[in-house]
């Protein structure tokens, strides 16, 4: 239940809140609790809630307790779905979207997309050159020009991270000097030519849509009555300012905001903790709460990591407690901060492993569990340098058998497999297209024979002649005449198929196969990051830019893909970084080699970056700002709080005497403050022995599954549905299709449909004559890798204009019935799986017909068994979304293809739950049939039918 300082959060719904709360102090179900006693009391419907959270993973965790609280309170999920709980990024994409239809043609592009699209457009250009740029400080400072270049990566991230900090501090462009103010215009322009967003700019457009546009602020002040802020203390000075902006334009907008000053630990990114602090003077009405009993971690766990973060001037004066939900025992926490050299210090972490492997953790109300390897983090500063600077401790895990994963490593281009790939590339360009790399000629130019390029691979004789035909074809391809079979070569389909020709997504069933494929799967995603931006060049320089940019610029930017997989939770040891462990716990924590300059913190790196940009402009002054992102001693402080405080009981704190760094001729040695004051806490020992005597229980591990938590939405259960072998390739894995010219168009139907519903809807006007659906399709037709082919764009125009203007010839008399357009239906299955998902259309005659309706674009998108199979989640979810069972399902063909609704049950319903749990237990499992040894008529149409074996 809830202790006096959570109830009096949950109870207060007229005050705007401020809730700080110390790690392991309920945080979430106290939002949470807050957030289902306003629905319960009337204040607000589900539609009227914003909760917005730091990342999307914490968004679905925090959707699903809401759902399974309210379902515990009211025995149902009836309109739950409509609470927009979502990152600052989507809330306010999602709401330019529903105003802003134009924004609905908009994608969104990573940084590292950012990047490559600048790198292609301004090669060419003198913009990098006309931005001034700073080396040195004092006397030796200088301001150069021409410093800055196009084609190098680290410089692109430099101008990247400038733009992004124009925008997020709000600085005028029009304050900036010349050179750097026309860069940035630039850039903008190329974000909007090109129908992009980047996530700085979600958040710009929002907030100045905020402040410049009346009628969106009335939109918005209508839609919100309260808004809940989650890690509060992470947010920077746009998304304060968005915050304020909304408090400004309706101060009736209840604001919630929860957190700690304590956590702040993106300072380096802008996260500001005078927002936090100043929060009663920010907002009218506001008064601040104190969670501050941690309920996860010993009294010897809170006791040791206050007395590092009270150091600090800038926090909230408060006291640190502990519920003892474990008890501290002498020996729990340990430091020694003089282990002789490291490898004694990665023995004794080997030694400590090994020895709580297997005891038993029982907590005071005498719930136990066995510890095993997934019960236990070694946190660091940077995985990277871990890896770079201190391999002997990861053979000696090797060694000792201990199953580890290392987060964060970014080492995907140096496995073999891939390697082999890229290899392939170059024989590829190099022997049958006649465009030699000279550069690489020295590694790869001699390519000749499969044994140059395999060792890997099994390839027969048989295989590499199928190859070098698929090769010759392609070829055509690449000097195609015609447009359309020009822009039918993509890398990413080049890809696929070598590695169906050499029969990669069969390799049998091991361990080490299943690494490799997902490492395949990763290599797709670094095609699918550069064809998106570099889909219109012309095959040649597609692929010959593909290949500099794997060389030059992301060496160390991709992870191996077998460390994340999708919705599976890999059960071994975690090596990862403090930032990262931030929402997590362990009862055992390991944070060693804490040493200045070698892994607490590791020495900053070299190059150039953006403070050397936005210093060389004296046209602006960032001196305070910089000094807040740049500061050192209260944000290590800080995180080494958030490290300590991941542990449940236990807690390894070490540090040889001394380190030396590769390439480096000096040691370092010296103990970072976080590290001494922790240590002075009378709850730590420095004797290792002490925890090495120490008597343990043991027992084995429960066989028992700890199932995985897992949260799909329909696209995803229909993949499954249509072929389990195919879901694991895409949704699993991760896979990435091949792009064409084509795509966009059935997205387009789809919001022009959503567009003519919901105009009628709010109206009760039918969009129908020529004029109407000929502004409709101008306004909404995008082809993200077609538009710039004006045929073809002429022609998906016409094709659009046909279909629209026949569904309404055929449906507008039976509008009068609409429901429900694109709702958003999410629910809870049970504590294991979670569904998302959307529904295009239901009509509701009022005389007991519920038609429930999905628009099919393509006649050949799914087959018909699916079709029915896909239909009868849309119902299941309507029936949680409304407590209504739908009496039809009617899968709309758009293309005139005659379809009718067929009729759907209670039964239907249950089965399909079943199923979805069928889904779950396969995925824990690892079972992934293929369609084709079920049903053959299934593989129709399928991106991977030719790799399966028959």
């Amino acid at each position: 239940m809830y202790d006096d300082n959570q109830l009096k959060c949950i109870n207060n719904l007229t005050d705007n809140l401020g809730v700080t709360a110390c790690a392991g102090a309920g945080k979430t179900s106290t939002t949470v609790g807050r957030l289902i006693n306003i629905l319960q009391s009337g204040k607000a419907s589900p539609n009227e809630v914003v909760a917005i959270t730091f990342t999307e993973k914490a968004a679905g965790e925090f959707k699903e307790r809401i759902f399974s609280k309210y379902e515990s309170l009211t025995g149902n999920l009836h309109g739950l779905s409509e609470i927009k709980v979502g990152t600052i990024h989507s809330f306010c994409l999602e709401t330019l979207k529903e105003y802003f239809p134009e924004y609905r043609k908009y994608d969104i592009i990573s940084d590292i997309q950012a990047k490559l699209l600048m790198k292609k457009e301004f090669n060419n250009k003198n913009i990098f050159s006309t931005i001034p740029y700073k080396t040195g400080t004092g006397n030796k400072a200088k301001i150069n020009s021409n410093k800055l270049k196009p084609y190098i990566w680290n410089d692109l991230t430099a101008l990247l991270n400038t733009f992004n900090f124009i925008r997020e501090e709000c600085i005028n462009p029009n304050d900036l000097n010349s050179g750097l103010s026309s860069a940035y215009a630039e850039y903008i322009n190329l974000l909007e030519n090109n129908l992009f967003f980047d996530y700085s700019g979600i958040q710009n457009e929002f907030y100045h849509s905020l402040v410049n546009n009346n009628s969106f602020r009335n939109y918005i002040a209508e839609q919100i009555k309260f808004i809940f802020i989650d890690e509060y203390q992470d947010v920077n000075t746009i998304q304060n300012l968005i915050l304020q902006e909304l408090h400004l334009i309706n101060p009736e907008i209840n604001i919630c905001v929860v957190g700690d000053d304590d956590q702040l630990i993106y300072n380096w990114r802008g996260s500001n903790v005078d927002n936090f602090l100043d929060f009663e003077n920010q907002f009218s009405g506001s008064v601040n709460e104190t969670l501050n009993i941690n309920y996860r971690s010993s009294e010897g766990i809170v006791k040791t990591a206050e007395s590092v973060v009270k150091a600090n001037k800038k926090r909230f004066d408060k006291r640190l407690d502990s519920n003892k939900t474990y008890q501290y025992e002498q020996g729990d926490i340990i430091s020694k901060h003089d282990f002789d050299n490291i490898t004694k210090e990665n023995s004794f972490i080997v030694e400590a492993i090994e020895k709580l492997k297997g005891s038993i953790l029982t907590d005071k109300e005498g719930n136990s569990k066995t510890i095993g390897y997934d019960d236990m983090a070694i946190l660091v500063y940077s995985p990277g340098k871990l890896r770079d600077f201190n391999p002997e401790l990861l053979n000696m895990l090797d060694d000792a058998g201990i199953p580890y994963i290392i987060e964060g490593t970014k080492k995907l281009l140096e496995q073999e497999e891939v390697i082999e790939i890229i290899k392939l590339f170059y024989y590829f360009i190099n022997n049958l297209i006649g465009k030699t790399l000279e550069e690489y000629d020295e590694e790869y130019g001699s390519l000749q024979t499969k044994t140059d390029i395999f060792s890997v691979f099994n390839v027969s004789d048989e295989m590499w002649d199928k190859l070098n035909s698929y090769f010759l074809e392609q070829k055509k391809k690449f000097f195609a005449s015609d447009t359309l079979n020009f822009y039918d070569f993509t890398l990413q389909d080049l890809y696929q198929n070598i590695i169906i020709t050499l029969d990669l997504f069969n390799l049998s069933e091991t361990e080490e196969n299943e690494r490799i494929l997902y490492n395949l799967a990763s290599f797709s995603t670094i095609i699918d990051d550069f064809e998106k931006i570099y889909f219109r060049s012309i095959p040649k320089n597609r692929l010959y830019y593909f290949l500099k940019f794997l060389k030059h610029d992301v060496n160390n930017v991709y992870p191996e893909g077998w460390l994340t997989p999708n919705f599976l939770q890999n059960k071994c040891l975690r090596i990862m970084s403090i930032h990262k462990s931030k929402g997590l716990e362990f009862p055992v924590v390991f944070m060693p080699h804490l040493c200045e300059q070698y892994l607490f913190p590791p020495a900053s790196g070299g190059g150039r970056n953006e403070w050397g940009i936005l210093e060389a402009d004296n046209q602006i002054e960032i001196k305070d700002i910089k000094n807040r992102y740049k500061e050192k001693n209260e944000s290590l402080n800080r995180l080494f709080y958030v490290g300590v405080t991941r542990s449940k009981k236990y807690l390894f704190m070490t540090k040889s005497n001394e380190y030396e760094k590769p390439g480096c001729k000096r040691a370092v040695h010296k103990m970072p403050k976080p590290y001494a004051l922790a240590s002075n806490s009378p709850y730590v020992n420095y004797n290792v022995d002490i925890f090495l005597n120490k008597e343990f229980r043991y027992q084995e591990e429960s066989n028992e599954h700890r199932p995985n938590k897992m949260v799909f939405d329909f696209t995803t259960i229909n993949d499954f549905f249509e072929c389990p072998h195919k879901f694991k390739l895409n949704s699993i894995m991760g896979f990435k299709p091949p792009m064409n010219v084509r795509m966009g168009y059935g997205k387009s139907l789809h919001n022009i449909l959503e567009h003519i519903h919901k105009t009628y809807a709010n109206t009760g006007k039918i969009l129908n004559e020529k004029k109407d659906i000929e502004k409709l399709v101008d306004n909404y037709l995008h082809l993200p890798h077609g538009n710039h082919m004006k045929q073809l764009v002429k022609d998906m125009k016409k094709s659009a204009m046909n279909v629209i203007s026949n569904y309404l010839n055929t449906n507008a008399d039976t509008f009068r019935h609409i429901e429900l357009v694109e709702q958003r239906v999410d629910f809870k299955m049970n504590d294991s799986v979670f569904v998302n998902g959307r529904v295009d259309l239901v009509k509701n005659n009022k005389s007991g017909e519920i038609i429930v309706v999905d628009f099919k674009s393509s006649d050949d998108a799914l087959s018909t068994v699916s079709k029915n199979a896909q239909l009868k989640i849309y119902a299941l979810g309507y029936y949680e979304f409304t407590g209504k069972i739908p009496t039809a399902i009617h899968s709309y063909s758009l293309n005139n293809k005659e379809s009718s609704p067929s009729s759907v049950t209670l039964n239907d319903l249950k089965t399909t739950k079943d199923k979805i749990m069928e889904l779950h237990d396969k995925i824990s499992n690892n079972i992934y049939e293929k369609a084709a040894t079920i049903d053959r008529s299934k593989c129709n149409h399928c991106d991977y039918e030719n790799s399966c074996n028959k």
